[in-house]
Formats: C-alpha cells, sequence, structure tokens
C-alpha cells in the first residue's frame, strides 16, 4: 500500500513539475516575443511561428517604417485538459509608430500558442494581424 501511495506521489510530482516547465517556457517565450517585436522588427517573429510566413516585399518594406512603441496583453486564457494546458490564447494590443507620418497606430492581435511536446516549446499557431499604416 506504500509503495502504491509513494508510487501515486511520483508520479503527481512529475505532472507538477512538467506542467511548471512548460508555465516556464511560456513566460520565456512571450517575453522573448515582444522585445523580438519591439526592437528586431516584425518580420523577425517567424522564429515563433510553427508554419514561417512568406512575408510579401510590400509587406516587408512596410516593416521598416513602424517602430513598435507598446505592447500590452489585454486578455489571456488557457484551454485544454486540468493537468495539461497546451494551448493559449492570448489578446494583445500593440501600438506603433509610421515613421514616415510621426503617427501612432495600434492594432489587437488574438495569439494562439500550442505547446509542442517533442520540441518542448511554444509556437504561435495563429495567422499574421492585419496592419495598415493609414
Amino acid at each position: 500500500m506504500r509503495r502504491l501511495a509513494l508510487f501515486g506521489l511520483i508520479v503527481l510530482l512529475s505532472a507538477c513539475a512538467e506542467m511548471s516547465t512548460r508555465n516556464t517556457q511560456l513566460d520565456l517565450t512571450l517575453i522573448q516575443y515582444e522585445k523580438t517585436l519591439r526592437w528586431s522588427g516584425l518580420e523577425q517573429t517567424n522564429t515563433y511561428r510553427k508554419q514561417p510566413i512568406n512575408f510579401t516585399s510590400q509587406q516587408l518594406a512596410m516593416f521598416k517604417k513602424i517602430k513598435v512603441t507598446g505592447y500590452d496583453t489585454i486578455q489571456t486564457s488557457y484551454s485544454n485538459t486540468e493537468l495539461k494546458q497546451l494551448r493559449i490564447n492570448q489578446l494583445v494590443e500593440v501600438r506603433f509608430i509610421n515613421e514616415d507620418t510621426q503617427v501612432e497606430r495600434k492594432y489587437s492581435e488574438q495569439q494562439t500558442w500550442e505547446w509542442d511536446d517533442e520540441a518542448k516549446r511554444w509556437w504561435l499557431v495563429s495567422p499574421f494581424p492585419h496592419i495598415t499604416l493609414r
């Protein structure tokens, strides 16, 4: 009986450790994504995407005119089973300046992040947001 209880405790602790690792990895990924968006440019966010986007030359030219000035998480929700938080939905607001006009604009982005158990990392799987300079 004691062995069974000990085994159950080990399984529970191992599940908690895995969830803790996943949550820590999520926090680090979201922080790095924000830094990449702010300091490296929109096209560099492809390194976080499970399916990288082939940006058009028009989009790349537009990205060069954008300076991100703010990034705020509005809402975060978790989905999947109790111990396996494998999908995160996050609504963020991104503020940016069009360097040609010096006018600040913003867009909202509904992000979906999924945990990849094989790669042991989070991937952004939602579509790229529609951004306009006007």
